[in-house]
């Protein structure tokens, strides 16, 4: 479960992060209970670490209040909830791929369109960098 929940709200957020911009806050609520139910039963969750883990998307969540919403305050909460199942470093681990791959591709479109000021959706790197960590098992 620890590994499994947190693949699917990635790959759901993921797909309506492309589409519409947006991530759905029933489905971060939903999971957060789920996340929360595993915690509680003991089910391979350490309490101590989830909430670690969780205070990394917390941290986020104050940045994006405090720019008036220049990071996602969707992405912020979704890494509130893949803390709870993850733990702080694999959810660190999680968030510093997926900056230096969305870095990447910021470079490659710089190159490409010199746009400076061209948005795009930042869950599909989560999810991409969540699948590489248990590929290359960087945990």
């Amino acid at each position: 479960m620890r590994i499994l929940l947190p693949g699917i709200l990635l790959i759901y957020t993921s797909i309506t992060d492309i589409k519409e911009r947006t991530i759905s806050g029933v489905a971060l609520i939903l999971f957060t209970v789920a996340g929360l139910i595993c915690l509680c039963l003991g089910r391979n969750l350490n309490p101590v670490d989830s909430i670690c883990g969780a205070l990394i998307g917390l941290s986020l969540a104050l940045v994006s209040f405090c720019t008036n919403g220049e990071l996602g305050m969707g992405d912020a909460l979704l890494l509130l909830v893949t803390g709870i199942f993850l733990g702080f470093e694999r959810n660190l681990t999680l968030l510093l791929l997926a900056l230096m791959l969305s870095s990447l591709f910021s470079v490659y479109l710089l190159i490409r369109e010199k746009n400076i000021k061209k948005e795009y959706p930042f869950v599909p790197f989560l999810f991409i960098s969540y699948v590489m960590m248990f590929i290359f098992k960087l945990e």
